[in-house]
């Protein structure tokens, strides 16, 4: 009787050992699982196969009705599991509300005979429920609670893993949408406005000429205030013919010095006018690169005007070149208002101000930059920014000297 007695309990530990096993590799198994369904699906057979039972069921409350609802119950239709109820009674609500596995006995309109319900806990709150149902043998035991706890423990962090990417893939296709409405918008926008500006343009132009005295005045400030759209409108357009990849590239080979000379010297009366030391520091010979001209010039252009348009007066800007190996580098250094460190990594994006909207004081859609990064990126370039608040900016383009691969006009 001893030897037998021996030999049921080695049985009965060899048993036990093998069912941790499994449900080890289970746990591995469900946690490499990330759709939501297939997650579901696993863990429903898995639940059956480790307790011997019949069937298996997740239950989670439903975010319309805040009720506790089947979101898995292979045995059930849809139907079925969508019009289940759980009374405070029952031992699937029992387990969510105390956090504690709960037995319970016959219920006919759910096919139930018996069931063992586990609640799926991450950080002190119930996700929801892990259910066996109808054992194949006697009642549930003892053993089958500490599966089916282990089970519904790995279950609670595959389960709340799935639902934050989920949750991540949602923001992901929001965020697709709103970019496409914007591009659609700068689209039809940069296109619908061309037309009547081009009239207030042309007619603003004409006034001035034959007006005199106040009257002209006010036709040369509408005339102004049409050119200053204007730049919007070509601003716009550039963002949308570089997202759409319809920009054409006419790489030439030129002197970047000397496009360099020519920039200063266009916004000399700006700095001027706003009493400011705009000076350059330029290679005293030709320093020839291989790109767009035209392409270059406006991402040059839109780094000097931001660094002339926040510096304050008495303040100074300087555009220096210098070659590096295959590559040329240009920086446009000011001792303006400076860039607060949290702002830093985003003055590149599309319509993003530094400032609040309510209280800025330089103008601008927050184009310039993201232009300018645009543009010289087609090139193969790169532009970066360093700051300090109160202190001053130093924006450095770098670019190869052949920075279009392609045939040259």
């Amino acid at each position: 009787m001893a030897k037998t007695s021996e030999l049921l309990d080695a049985h009965a530990l060899r048993t036990r050992l093998e069912r941790l096993q499994r449900t080890l590799e289970t746990a591995r198994q469900l946690s490499a699982i990330l759709q939501p369904e297939e997650l579901l699906k696993a863990l429903v057979l898995a639940a059956a196969e480790l307790t011997d039972s019949e069937q298996a069921a997740v239950v989670r409350v439903d975010a319309a009705s805040g009720q506790l609802q089947f979101v898995k119950a292979p045995w059930l239709a849809r139907e079925r599991m969508q019009a289940a109820t759980f009374g405070e009674d029952s031992p699937i609500h029992q387990a969510y509300r105390s956090l504690w596995p709960a037995l319970g006995e016959e219920q006919p309109g759910l096919q139930v005979r018996n069931i063992l319900a586990v609640p799926m806990v991450v950080e002190g709150s119930a996700l929801g429920v892990l259910c066996a149902v109808n054992k194949r043998a006697d009642a549930f035991d003892r053993n089958d609670i500490l599966v089916m706890e282990y089970l519904a423990a790995q279950a609670a962090i595959c389960i709340e893993n799935a639902d934050m990417l989920e949750q991540a893939r949602q923001g992901y296709t929001t965020l697709a949408e709103l970019d496409k409405m914007r591009n659609d918008f700068i689209a039809i926008t940069s296109h619908e406005l061309r037309i009547p500006l081009g009239l207030v343009l042309g007619h603003a132009s004409f006034l001035s000429d034959i007006l005199d005295g106040e009257a002209k005045q006010q036709s040369e400030t509408i005339e102004k205030a049409a050119l200053r759209l204007k730049d919007i409108v070509e601003d716009l357009s550039k963002i949308e013919l570089a997202q759409s990849g319809t920009s054409v590239m006419r790489a030439v080979r030129y002197d970047l010095v000397e496009q360099l000379q020519r920039l200063v010297q266009a916004h000399q009366p700006a700095a001027a006018k706003g009493k400011i030391s705009l000076s350059s520091q330029l290679p005293a010979q030709a320093v020839f690169v291989v790109a767009d001209a035209n392409k270059i010039f406006v991402a040059l252009d839109h780094l000097i005007k931001n660094a002339v348009g926040f510096t304050d007066a008495g303040g100074m800007v300087q555009v220096s070149l210098k070659e590096d190996g295959d590559a040329v580098v240009v920086e446009v250094a000011d001792s303006g208002i400076g860039i607060p460190a949290a702002d830093l990594p985003r003055v590149f994006d599309r319509f993003y101000q530094v400032e609040g909207h309510m209280t800025r004081r330089h103008g601008g859609m927050g184009l310039g930059l993201s232009i300018a990064r645009t543009l010289v990126e087609m090139h193969g370039g790169s532009v970066h920014a360093e700051s300090v608040e109160g202190k001053g900016s130093r924006f450095s383009m770098h670019m190869p000297r052949m920075g279009w691969a392609g045939q040259l006009d």
